[in-house]
């Protein structure tokens, strides 16, 4: 799947990436760093299922810390291998992310 700037011009505020010059993804590679789940290629508009991060420790017990699993997960996921054996195509439906709110990670340190 090829994917312009043109498809994904987008800003952060409205939950959407923007690619900066035109982008190959390649399922059985590694996936791109764009800040969506397992680097697919897909906005928030193109999306048919989006997931949301988000950054509380508010509720944790025994210290804090889980505010930066979302983070963590996205930093890791474009190296995971995301093949489904009941939907072996699943990278096609259209996975979006929704890009960590500042507001809520300000909000879970107080």
């Amino acid at each position: 799947m090829t994917v312009s700037s043109s498809d994904s011009k987008n800003t952060l505020e409205s939950g959407k990436r923007e690619l900066s010059r035109e982008t190959t993804f390649d399922p059985d590679g590694v996936g791109l760093v764009n800040g969506n789940f397992f680097g697919f290629p897909y906005t928030v508009d193109q999306a048919k299922i989006v997931l949301l991060p988000v950054p509380w420790d508010v509720t944790t017990s025994y210290g804090q810390g889980a505010a930066n699993g979302p983070q963590a997960i996205l930093n890791a996921s474009p190296q995971l291998d995301f093949f489904d054996f009941d939907v072996p195509q699943a990278w096609q439906i259209g996975h979006g992310t929704i890009p960590i709110s500042s507001y809520i990670s300000h909000k879970t340190r107080f």
